[in-house]
């Protein structure tokens, strides 16, 4: 099943009518890249890269932030039952704790 990942991204006045760097990185409970199967059978880290450049409409106000939303939509991705997993978000080689999303793959139920 395909999800979804949604992020809300301030660009900061002065960084507008330029080109950004996202990147979302899967990595396990040990913060170890988690790989997948390409589609020419080569195991790779599993990254989502875009690259967005947001325009400053004209008459708005030095300093103000402009709202950047994005759906990724994220492939269907086999992981391992019971354990901890978080999306890291990397703005232009920058992240932040809060820029981080764990979550935890159900463990499979018996029978």
């Amino acid at each position: 099943m395909t999800g979804y990942i949604a992020l809300l991204i301030a660009v900061p006045w002065d960084r507008a009518n330029r080109k950004l760097g996202f990147t979302l990185d899967l990595l396990d409970e040990d913060g170890t890249p988690v790989t997948a199967q390409n589609q020419i059978g080569n195991e790779v880290p599993v990254t989502i890269a875009v690259t967005v450049e947001v325009g400053r409409p004209p008459g708005l106000p030095q300093g103000v932030s402009l709202d950047v939303p994005l759906a990724i939509e994220v492939p269907p991705l086999v992981l391992s039952p019971g354990r901890r997993f978080e999306w890291v978000l990397t703005i232009d080689g920058e992240s932040k704790e809060d820029w981080r999303l764990p979550f935890m793959v159900r463990p499979t139920t018996p029978g």
